[in-house]
C-alpha cells in the first residue's frame, strides 16, 4: 500500500484497480480530509488516526498521499469520459 500512495498520490482508481483492492479487503475512510485505504478489519484508520468508518471502493476515487500528506480535492460525482480526462489513473496491470 506504501508504493500506491506515495508513487500514484493524487491519481484516480479505475475499475480494475478498485477490483483488486476490494480482494485485498480494502475501504476508504469517510473522514472528508482522510480518504486513506483501509483493511476492512482495522479499528483506527491509519492515516488520521481516528475511529473507522469505512465506505466500498469505487472507480474515480482519488488515492491520497502518505500520512501527513496534502489530501487531493474530492472529484465531482460525474465522471467524464476518457478523452476528455487530463486526471491519471492507476491500472491494476
Amino acid at each position: 500500500m506504501r508504493h500506491l500512495t506515495v508513487r500514484h498520490h493524487g491519481e484516480a482508481l479505475s475499475q480494475s484497480a478498485v477490483d483488486v483492492l476490494r480482494l485485498l479487503d480494502r475501504a476508504v475512510c469517510t473522514e472528508p480530509q482522510c480518504g486513506a485505504l483501509n483493511r476492512i478489519c482495522m479499528r483506527q484508520c491509519n492515516r488520521c488516526g481516528r475511529a473507522v468508518t469505512l465506505r466500498p471502493l469505487q472507480a474515480g476515487h482519488v488515492i491520497p498521499g502518505p500520512r501527513g500528506s496534502s489530501v487531493p480535492a474530492p472529484q465531482a460525482a460525474a465522471v467524464p469520459d476518457a478523452e476528455a480526462s487530463s486526471q491519471p489513473t492507476v491500472s491494476a496491470s
